[in-house]
C-alpha cells in the first residue's frame, strides 16, 4: 500500500480483524509561484463505504526544503477546518477532544508531516489544502551529480 493520501485502519467483520486501507484520491491539483517558491496542492478523495471513518492521516511527502505554512480540509458537506498554530499538549487535548465528540478534526504534527483526521463520513468527499513554501534550485540539476 502506497504511504501517502488518507490512511486508516477498517475492521474486516469476517476475519475479526483491522486492516491497513486508504481512501482513494480522486483529483489532484497543483499550482506553483516560482517567484515565492510556494505550492499549493489541493487533493480530492472520496470515502466510497457505507460507514464513516474514525481516525486516519493524511500523509504527504513533503520535500526536505519545504515548510508548511497552510492546511486546509474541506468536506463535501461544505465544513472547512483551517490549521492554525498551537502549542503541541494543547493541539493535542483540542484534537482529541473534537474526535470523542464526533466532530471532524485535524492535527499536523511537523516532526511526522502527518496529519490526523478524525471522522469521514460514509459516502463524503473530502478534500485537503496544502500549502508550502521551498527553497528552489536553479542551477543545472546535472551538475550537482557530479
Amino acid at each position: 500500500m502506497d504511504h501517502s493520501g488518507i490512511l486508516y485502519h477498517s475492521y474486516d467483520s469476517a476475519s475479526g480483524s483491522f486492516t491497513a486501507a486508504q481512501v482513494p484520491l480522486e483529483e489532484v491539483k497543483v499550482k506553483v509561484w516560482i517567484a515565492d517558491a510556494r505550492i499549493t496542492l489541493v487533493q480530492r478523495f472520496y470515502n466510497p463505504t457505507p460507514n464513516r471513518i474514525g481516525r486516519a492521516k493524511y500523509c504527504f511527502p513533503v520535500p526536505a526544503s519545504a515548510a508548511i505554512c497552510a492546511f486546509q480540509f474541506k468536506s463535501s458537506d461544505g465544513r472547512i477546518l483551517r490549521g492554525e498554530c498551537k502549542e503541541k499538549d494543547l493541539a493535542q487535548e483540542q484534537y482529541e477532544a473534537a474526535v470523542a465528540s464526533g466532530q471532524m478534526a485535524g492535527l499536523l504534527e511537523y516532526v511526522t508531516d502527518d496529519i490526523s483526521v478524525g471522522h469521514i463520513p460514509a459516502y463524503a468527499v473530502v478534500e485537503t489544502h496544502l500549502a508550502y513554501v521551498m527553497t528552489l534550485y536553479t542551477g543545472d540539476y546535472m551538475d550537482q551529480k557530479a
